[in-house]
């Protein structure tokens, strides 16, 4: 059996879509968007999201289940100039205070561990996609749930069975049995799907609206 680490984006020979969920209270005061007051908070979620819209990381890539958005951001990440990488060491460390128990203590964990114990940011990309339908939703996600971390072990069985089959037979068996095992651990997992409300970016207005636009809209409805 490889380790996660082994494991190249070329192994993924399959794109199907999968469906997730997840159901969550209010943020209570003193998670991560309570570390700052309101001006610092928008400073730095607009920081880490501009961090990536300037900077193409990834030429043409495609994603569709969880080790793949994950894989995605690692790698874009580690790509990304030193000067970049340093601002968003810094703002990953802001963000960790008080739940160093919670987030590793990387941006990008490269421990190659099958079952983690931790969620980096790498990970987030692939929480937005099929288990959260907002950013609050998915914050609470990676801070209260119980279930993230089952996610997350399962999502990197995936990656090693899907490295491991040669035949487009084996590769569907995997991704079946990997969305059995989702269903399992993330209860809202289909329902999510169902109601085609996961990735919850907003569409855009118009073809002429701007960045700062988009960004006002965006935080109106959150």
């Amino acid at each position: 059996m490889r380790s996660v680490a082994q494991i190249d984006l070329s192994m993924y020979k399959i794109f199907t879509p999968s469906p997730l969920n997840s159901n969550y209270p209010e943020i209570p005061d003193g998670s991560l968007f309570y570390l700052f007051d309101g001006a610092k908070v928008k400073k730095v979620c607009y920081l880490i999201v501009l961090l990536f819209l300037v900077n193409p990381i990834i030429s043409r890539t495609y994603a569709w289940i969880y080790p793949e958005h994950r894989d995605m951001a690692l790698h874009g990440i580690k790509k990304i100039s030193p000067e970049k990488r340093k601002k968003l060491d810094e703002l990953w460390r802001l963000a960790r205070t008080g739940y160093e128990s919670r987030l590793h203590e990387s941006v990008i964990d490269e421990t190659n561990t099958i079952s983690p114990t931790l969620i980096d940011f790498a990970a987030w990309p692939a929480i937005s996609g099929d288990h959260s339908v907002s950013a609050k939703d998915m914050l609470n996600t990676v801070l209260h749930s119980d279930w993230i971390l089952s996610v997350a072990s399962i999502a990197n069985e995936l990656k090693i069975a899907l490295a491991e089959s040669w035949k487009s037979d084996s590769r569907n068996n995997a991704l079946r049995n990997s969305d059995l095992l989702l269903q399992r651990a993330d209860p809202a997992y289909a329902t999510r799907a169902g109601h085609n409300n996961v990735h919850f970016l907003l569409s855009l207005n118009s073809m002429v609206q701007t960045e700062k636009e988009y960004f006002r809209v965006c935080e109106a409805r959150s």
